[in-house]
Parts: C-alpha cells; structure tokens; sequence
C-alpha cells in the first residue's frame, strides 16, 4: 500500500512565474515606448521651435529615469528600454529638426 507514496515532498514548478516575468520586461519597454510616442506626438503637434528644445529635454529626462531604474530595479529590461528610448528619440528629434521650416 505504500507503493503510491510521494518521495518528492517538493511542490512541483510553477513555469507562470518564469512567463510573467518574461512578459513584464517587455511591458517594460512598450510603455516606455509608447510614452515616447505620446510626448513626442505632442510636442510635434503644437509647431512652435521652441517644442522640439522641450521634447529634447523630456527625452533626456526620460532616457535618465530609465538609467535609474535599471540601476534601482536590477533591471536589464530597463537599461535596454532606456537604449530603445535613447535611440528612437534621438532619431526622430533629428528627424522633426530636420524637417523644422524655421522662418
């Protein structure tokens, strides 16, 4: 009768944890993403010069905040959502300067 008893008083895995985590990191960049799309959009709306020296500064911002959690959080996704943020930011802010008709 002892034939059926658990030698392994172990519980058993939980493979969730290991897919939430997964799916947190790259939550982590699509809202940062997404943020930068949103800032940027607005400034890009409102046409003035001086917009595109404020969205320069909010990305600096944004790019430092990142930094900060990656450093607080232990985060590679964060360090890695800062370079994306850092990179598409800069681009597209060389973009919309280079676009600027300033008159």
């Amino acid at each position: 009768m002892e034939e059926n008893k658990d030698l392994n008083q172990q519980p058993a895995e939980d493979n969730s944890a290991k897919e939430k985590k997964r799916n947190n990191g790259a939550a982590i960049i699509g809202y940062n993403i997404l943020a930068l799309v949103i800032y940027t959009l607005l400034f890009k709306l409102t046409g003035d010069s001086g917009a595109l020296v404020l969205d320069a500064f909010v990305l600096f911002l944004h790019v430092v905040f990142c930094i900060g959690m990656s450093i607080g959080k232990r985060s590679g996704w964060w360090l890695l959502s800062s370079l994306l943020v850092l990179v598409i930011g800069f681009s597209t802010c060389a973009m919309i300067g280079f676009n600027f008709d300033v008159r």
